[in-house]
């Protein structure tokens, strides 16, 4: 029986110079569109803090959700495959597993997948000039891959808009824990602690 032919790691290595190359131009669009119009982003993330806000306050209301001590923003690896990159916002109370109520919400911010599906599309022309016929399992190992770039931007972005962050915990009607951890990442897996109020 003939071995099929594994493409899908030199593929990869073929275009990790370009990925990268990409990733930088990205970054610096994307930093002069923080410093030209910021204030449109931190809009599009608190609109959906406001949407995480309410089913907290209503689950408080409820009794069914304790004070509030994690707020969580995981990235979601398996949303590449949709070409819609997600995050995951959610929040825990002191309970964390024994939590009674989710009230996360999942966020696909429009001015990340833009530029995310346009550089695809470069590098799909790139790989097209040196492979035929690739397949979607290919693709899709390329897609995943290039996600995690994404994945750091949001981070970094989030780094930024910190302060905004623990200036609407503290003036919203969510009852918080006197000590509440901003954290990025699956908690149990590779979370990072971005900030602590109180």
């Amino acid at each position: 029986m003939k071995q099929i032919n594994d493409r899908r790691n030199d593929m990869r290595q073929y275009l990790q110079k370009e990925m990268e190359k990409s990733f930088r131009r990205v970054c610096d669009e994307f930093q002069s569109e923080i410093e030209r119009d910021g204030g449109k982003i931190w809009n599009e993330i608190k609109e959906i803090l406001d949407e995480v806000s309410e089913k907290i306050v209503m689950g408080q209301r409820e009794g069914k959700k304790g004070k509030i001590k994690y707020l969580s923003f995981n990235f979601l690896q398996l949303s590449s495959y949709t070409n819609k990159l997600q995050w995951y916002i959610t929040a825990f109370d002191e309970n964390f597993y024994i939590d009674e109520q989710d009230v996360g919400i999942y966020y696909s911010p429009i001015y990340l997948n833009e530029k995310y599906l346009h550089e695809l599309e470069y590098m799909n022309k790139i790989l097209r000039q040196k492979y035929i016929r690739i397949q979607n399992y290919e693709w899709d190992i390329i897609k995943r891959v290039y996600a995690v770039y994404y994945d750091s931007i949001m981070q970094v972005l989030l780094e930024n808009l910190l302060e905004m962050m623990r200036e609407y915990l503290a003036t919203s009607d969510i009852c918080i824990s006197n000590k509440v951890l901003i954290i990025y990442g699956q908690y149990m897996d590779e979370a990072k602690i971005l900030y602590e109020v109180g």
